[in-house]
């Protein structure tokens, strides 16, 4: 990795990949490390985003 000429991805775990290894990864739906397998994502933002979706839903009568 370190004498590769192409560029690191860095995941969130602190985990390197070369960032066309990264893209195929991501192509194949592949979204976990292959070294410790955490999430490949920072899923904070999709969480937000999910709660602010669902406050904009309305609750159906019947719940």
């Amino acid at each position: 990795m370190h004498t590769s000429r192409i560029g690191p991805h860095v995941l969130p775990c602190g985990h390197l990949l070369h960032k066309t290894c990264f893209d195929d990864m991501v192509q194949i739906g592949a979204y976990r490390c292959p070294l410790c397998m955490h999430s490949a994502w920072n899923m904070e933002d999709y969480g937000e985003e999910m709660d602010k979706e669902m406050a904009q839903s309305p609750m159906p009568t019947e719940y």
